[in-house]
């Protein structure tokens, strides 16, 4: 019934007419200006990237009740309107990279929503504080690059029905333990990040991760890791910069475990053997011993080395053979 037939709408830039756009956009044939300010109630889809937000327009966004996918990022807003958690048919909710601080209070139930990406922000732990997000179809939650320093997953799921989140990422956070507690909503996790946090320590017993694939824990402090985890079923596992010495037993004794890295660790390694390589920014010789450039006295011993191995020593060789031979014709 109504003439302006919108399903999807992406813009980026702070330029004027984007701006303009968004308030008054053109009217087909037939459509008077009073239709023109509804336009936004037939959309499924809005991406708006690097845009100046007005509250006008997230009015507008309020009244429309069938949104499929909202995505706003880079720009300068600081807390989320509650409608964006009032929409029964969101399927993919993005709000990345903007300034957010705040989450709205209270219970919302989202029964289609599958992705949840708030990675960017600057949300702290009290901002899940009175949150709760009734959620059936949730796939992916991303929380990463925020200010987190007390995790807190504000998701439940109705009774009678087995958890669905496969991925979970919180990196990038001020996090130093895992909660006690996650109400069975992560009983189906298959991919946990909890890289470049302030992780000490895994405690044994708290989590209980069976199903979980893919394990990252890159940039922590981590020296050791619970013997339970060869039983997650574990196929990838990163664990650089960390405090490592030795590669952990569980991981040993890990049955599917396909990909391992431990770089930047505390481990004992044997070290290179010099090598003389072009420095094309110098135009000369230097010798490199693992990351480490060695002073100018190495690269005069090595040339020395080298000069005597593959130019004199073949000449004295040569000269050496020459005069045997001459001695023996004389004798």
């Amino acid at each position: 019934d109504y003439p302006l037939g919108f399903i999807r709408v992406r813009a980026k830039g702070k330029e004027p007419f984007i701006k303009e756009f968004l308030q008054n956009p053109p009217l087909p044939g037939g459509a008077s200006k009073a239709e023109g300010t509804q336009w936004i109630r037939t959309l499924r889809e809005i991406t708006l990237d690097r845009v100046e937000m007005s509250e006008n327009l997230f009015k507008r966004m309020a009244e429309n009740e069938v949104f499929e996918k909202i995505c706003i990022k880079n720009t300068d807003i600081t807390s989320v309107p509650p409608f964006f958690f009032q929409q029964k048919h969101l399927e993919y909710l993005n709000l990345g990279c903007n300034g957010l601080k705040t989450l709205p209070k209270g219970t919302y139930d989202l029964p289609s929503v599958r992705t949840i990406d708030f990675s960017g922000n600057e949300l702290t732990g009290a901002a899940f504080e009175g949150v709760s997000w009734s959620v059936d179809a949730l796939e992916h939650l991303d929380l990463s690059e925020n200010h987190i320093e007390k995790l807190f997953i504000p998701i439940s799921h109705n009774k009678g029905r087995s958890p669905v989140l496969k991925t979970l990422n919180v990196a990038g956070n001020r996090l130093s333990g895992l909660p006690s507690a996650f109400n069975g909503v992560l009983d189906g996790l298959e991919e946990l990040n909890i890289s470049w946090n302030r992780f000490g320590k895994i405690v044994p017993g708290i989590v209980n991760f069976e199903s979980v694939k893919i394990f990252l824990a890159d940039g922590n402090e981590l020296n050791e890791l619970p013997g339970e985890l060869m039983h997650w079923g574990i196929e990838e596992c990163s664990l650089s910069h960390n405090k490592f010495t030795k590669i952990p037993d569980c991981l040993l004794q890990a049955p599917l475990l396909k990909k391992l890295n431990l770089i930047h660790n505390g481990m004992t390694v044997r070290e290179p053997k010099p090598k003389l390589k072009w420095n094309n920014k110098s135009w000369g010789l230097k010798i490199s011993k693992g990351n480490t450039v060695l002073p100018p006295r190495f690269f005069l011993a090595q040339l020395l080395i080298d000069l005597y191995s593959y130019t004199l020593a073949p000449i004295f060789q040569a000269i050496g053979s020459l005069f045997t031979y001459c001695c023996e014709m004389v004798y």
